[in-house]
């Protein structure tokens, strides 16, 4: 049986800071930060490897998404509640400036909330699932960062369902795809399935429209191959489905079974190099699941009955980095950071603590030059005595 993952750990547990359900997390692209949204209209910044607070940008309305730029710039984009998107430069010394994004929203909406946000991998195109509608927007090639991206394109609705004519399509996620060089567009709907559309035609250009299995689902996740789709079922727990080229409908592969008690929307993230999925919860036991094997699963423990609708992963070097946060828990709402994994010079030193073989020919290389010097350097004798007392302490153990 195939492992999921080593085992992660819990690093920090962030207490003290939202006091409303988080609604999304986000590593930057370096690693450096960690950014948290919740209902509470608040956006913090952390140092996930020191688990402490980095900075607090208060948005005056309830954070519904956050993306990095994915050229590690440092700009933020926010998407609140009341149906704006504002930006933030986020640098080592603090915020350095904080511009709203003009975007249109059909005005026969009361309240055209902004639920998701995405960039593509160059930064250059940005999708925003505002009210009824999906806003398409490019970058403008100009030097003015107040203003940095042009509206281009609006997508208003999905193909119809059968027996959903009356329900409002509601966009609740997005995301880019890139096949050969075409930049494609992923829309999931609350209740109207998924839609794979192309930004750069006509918006009746749809590849493929993906019809949910129940009333509705929750927000889809893809592979970072492009390979396989997990989405929540919202009926026995998350569909996997395999992806082929960019016109073909993907094929149900398997499920990750759950008892589904409570009408929750879960999330699901790929993690380790899309070797495992990350499952939220609604019972507080958030799962690492094998790919290929759905019967092994980890546990990430949290508070009994808590329930996980944040989800981020981030790796570094060989070191893996998850972060969860709960929902409805007030005042006592709270982040946990998990670590898998070494950093690239401590998986070299267990190595050469584990290994006899290559204890005893390191032991036996040392032994070597030290007699070597020995003879041939009276003057350097106090610093071969330092670097053998060190070697035997961190290889040998002694």
């Amino acid at each position: 049986m195939q492992k999921p993952t080593s085992s992660y750990s819990c690093a920090s547990t962030l207490n003290s800071c939202h006091t409303d359900s988080i609604n999304v997390l986000t590593f930057s692209p370096c690693g450096k930060y960690l950014a948290s949204g919740a209902d509470d209209g608040v956006v913090y910044i952390y140092n996930p490897r020191q688990g402490a607070k980095f900075m607090k940008v208060v948005a005056h309305h309830a954070v519904t998404t956050l993306a990095w730029h994915p050229t590690g710039n440092g700009r933020l984009f926010v998407g609140r509640e009341d149906g704006q998107v504002v930006f933030l430069d986020i640098h080592d010394s603090g915020l350095s400036g904080s511009y709203k994004l003009p975007i249109a929203s059909d005005k026969s909406e009361s309240e055209p909330a902004v639920r998701a946000l995405t960039l593509d991998y160059s930064g250059t195109h940005l999708a925003v699932a505002k009210g009824r509608a999906v806003v398409l927007l490019q970058s403008n090639g100009c030097h003015d960062q107040r203003v940095p991206f042009v509206e281009r394109q609006i997508i208003l609705s999905p193909p119809a369902v059968e027996g959903l004519l009356d329900e409002i399509p509601l966009p609740h996620s997005v995301q880019f795809l890139t096949y050969d060089g075409d930049v494609l567009l992923l829309v999931s709907y609350l209740c109207h399935g998924i839609i794979c559309v192309g930004p750069a035609q006509a918006r009746e250009a749809v590849r493929w429209h993906l019809v949910p299995p129940s009333y509705r689902m929750g927000r889809p996740t893809v592979s970072p191959d492009q390979t396989l789709l997990v989405v929540f079922n919202c009926l026995d727990g998350f569909d996997i489905y395999s992806m082929g080229s960019k016109v073909e409908m993907p094929q149900l592969r398997n499920t990750f079974r759950l008892q589904v008690s409570k009408n929750i929307l879960l999330p699901a993230i790929f993690i380790n190099n899309g070797k495992s999925i990350l499952l939220g919860s609604a019972n507080g036991s958030v799962c690492v699941a094998s790919i290929t094997n759905t019967a092994s699963r980890r546990e990430l423990p949290h508070g009994r009955g808590d329930i996980i609708q944040a989800l981020a992963y981030h790796q570094i070097g060989s070191v893996h980095y998850v972060a969860t946060g709960t929902s409805e828990k007030g005042v006592d709402t709270y982040i946990k950071i998990w670590k898998a994994g070494l950093p690239s010079h401590e998986v070299r030193l267990r190595r050469l603590q584990l290994d006899p073989l290559c204890k005893y020919i390191s032991t036996t290389v040392v032994i070597a030059l030290i007699a070597t010097l020995f003879v041939c350097a009276d003057d350097l004798k106090p610093y071969i005595v330092i670097c053998v007392d060190a070697y035997c302490s961190m290889v040998l153990n002694l």
